[in-house]
């Protein structure tokens, strides 16, 4: 709390009687009176406003230095008669007497001298100030209409934008202050763009099992997604569902919309395990969980009446760390929708395919022997305990199968430390797996600010060398989405977002980074925010195009959306997110097996 902050309120309504400063020669003598005006005559404080500094001074219990106890003592001397609980309002000397001796009996306060004690204010007087909190918080987030509102503001096209920055160029331009201040320090603003060339990818093919689509220049294929046989199917022959026993005709519905939509999918299932409940309380499900999860058990189904955060924790903590089995959570209304229960199910179902194993589709990557790194971090707002940082690590050629493992940092810390022996198991996993190490290791880690590029330099990536050693090649890629650079395609004389795929490696990239601006996502609504890529390391020489491509293709692997996603999917798969709903869970850990079908390979957000 400001102790000159408090002093100078007191003095708005006569703030020519005094200046209150801190123009001491000590730095530790606090505030201190300087009784210089404004023009140079000499002040004293009057007395309505000594009255009132003192039972300000004497009621806030805070400490601020040798200063605060000298001013007290001084006006004190000056007038000895004053004592506590004078009403703030600037009174006249006739009746400031009268409020002085109604008060005279309360107890009277000792100032502290102390430098370094701080203590809480008992009683404050003054005028109040209001704090008003920034941002969104997650109830209001959560309100999809509301949401959708706000973003008919936030959203702002690249020509409105254009008219926005149009309109500051003039105010500046017209504001003689504005001006001199530029003019100070040498400097101008120019109303034209930056123009720049940029290179655009060749539209990508989408591999399905029997079919192969083109995903167009808008990267999105949806529409194949839910008509095709998927990439690797795992059948369904031994699974779960636990719902209430008043939810029975949402576990009807899905199964029933199951049989229309697995046919096309070609996948199979069989008849499961039905679990009522009586009671939709958080031990009901436990017991549940815990009596009938067996190894043998694909995947469980909970279906929940509605949208509880400790439930979901409970039943996520129960399989992801005490049984490790696949688990799939859906709120019951979803269910009974009859116009969306059709599309609803079918993303279920691919959802399901992912986490027991099998794989949706993939996209033509030429690099062989290469095992693709995605590294980030996680710090949870509503619990100030440690930080979650997790990896995972591609297994195949076609980059649809992923190792993962998260461990526990101390708080707040973003630069990793413990990955290392994460990194190590990801490798003997691969070499089971394949039957060899991999050549070549290129790691995306998401995260990393522009003040911590020297200290990733220098610390995380030497802790990959040493498990690397001279047999392993690294390639280490910082993946940046909170960046302020905009890129607008320009089109006669409007600005449009530019397609998915658009490059930029030149005039706005760095000048001594290995860096690049991509596009890789359709935005519809407002401006397109590219991802900007800085490779501190390439020791396997691949060059420009084929790192580029390559990170354009990964946005492709993400299953949760039939089309590209911001950053290289694996990025997206990290387990800290899954943490973001397990705040109670210290530590995640995903080891995947040879058997796909008790372990999830692929990790995916529930609906």
């Amino acid at each position: 709390m400001s102790g000159r902050g408090n002093l100078l309120s007191l003095f708005r309504k006569q703030a020519h009687t005094s200046i209150i400063s801190s123009s001491s020669d000590d730095p530790d003598s606090g505030l201190d009176v300087d009784h210089s005006g404004a023009s140079g005559e000499s002040f004293r404080l009057g007395k309505n406003i000594e009255t009132d500094l003192i039972t300000t001074l004497q009621n806030l219990n805070i400490s601020v230095g040798r200063g605060r106890a000298q001013l007290l003592h001084t006006l004190k001397n000056d007038n000895p008669t004053l004592t506590k609980k004078v009403p703030f309002e600037c009174q006249d000397s006739k009746n400031s007497k009268d409020s002085l001796s109604e008060n005279s009996k309360l107890p009277r306060f000792k100032p502290n001298t102390s430098r370094n004690d701080l203590y809480y204010p008992n009683v404050v007087h003054g005028s109040r100030e209001l704090c008003y909190l920034t941002g969104l918080r997650d109830e209001v987030r959560t309100d999809y209409k509301l949401m959708r509102e706000i973003a008919s503001f936030t959203r702002v096209s690249p020509n409105e934008r254009q008219v926005a920055l149009n309109k500051f160029h003039e105010n500046v331009s017209k504001s003689p202050a504005a001006q001199n201040i530029l003019n100070s320090w040498g400097l101008s603003l120019n109303k034209k763009y930056n123009n720049l060339k940029g290179r655009q990818m060749e539209t990508e093919h989408i591999y399905f099992s029997k079919m192969t689509v083109s995903a167009g220049k808008n990267a999105e294929f949806s529409k194949y997604a839910v008509s095709n046989e998927m990439l690797e199917v795992i059948h369904l022959n031994k699974w779960i569902i636990i719902n209430l026993r008043n939810d029975t005709r949402a576990a009807t519905n899905l199964l029933d919309n199951m049989k229309q939509c697995c046919k096309p999918l070609g996948m199979k299932f069989s008849k499961p395990t039905m679990i009522s409940l009586d009671h939709d309380r958080i031990d009901a499900y436990i017991q549940a969980l815990r009596g009938n999860l067996t190894m043998d058990t694909q995947i469980v189904v909970c279906i929940c009446h509605n949208n509880r955060e400790d439930r979901y924790s409970a039943i996520k903590k129960i399989c992801s760390s005490e049984l490790p089995i696949p688990s799939q959570v859906i709120i019951a209304k979803t269910l009974l929708n009859e116009s969306k229960n059709r599309s609803v199910v079918q993303k279920i179902v691919l959802q399901m395919n992912c986490k027991i194993g099998g794989s949706l589709w993939t996209v033509k990557i030429p690099l062989k022997n290469v095992m693709v790194c995605g590294i980030d971090s996680y710090h949870d707002p509503s619990n100030r305990g440690n930080s979650v940082a997790a990896l995972v690590a591609s297994l195949n050629s076609s980059y649809t199968h992923w190792y993962s493992k998260a461990v526990v940092q101390t708080k707040s810390e973003e630069i990793l430390n413990g990955l290392t022996a994460s990194f190590e198991t990801a490798l003997k996993t691969y070499q089971k797996r394949n039957g060899n190490l991999p050549e070549n290791v290129i790691i995306y880690r998401d995260g990393i600010g522009d003040g911590q590029l020297n200290t990733c330099f220098k610390y995380e990536i030497p802790q990959f060398e040493m498990v690397c050693g001279d047999r392993i090649k690294i390639s280490f890629i910082v993946v940046q989405k909170r960046i302020n650079t905009r890129i607008f395609l320009g089109r006669e004389n409007r600005l449009e977002n530019p397609l998915p795929g658009t490059i930029v490696d030149k005039y706005i990239t760095r000048l001594r980074m290995y860096d690049f601006f991509l596009v890789s996502q359709l935005v519809r609504q407002g401006t397109v925010t590219p991802t900007h890529f800085v490779v501190l390391r390439e020791d396997a020489d691949y060059g420009p195009d084929i790192i580029q491509k390559l990170s354009y293709k990964l946005c492709f692997l993400y299953y949760n959306w039939a089309g590209t996603v911001r950053i290289p999917a694996c990025c997206m798969h990290l387990p800290p997110f899954e943490c973001t709903k397990e705040q109670k869970c210290t530590s995640v850990k995903i080891h995947n097996t040879d058997d796909e079908h008790k372990r999830n390979i692929t990790k995916t957000n529930d609906e």
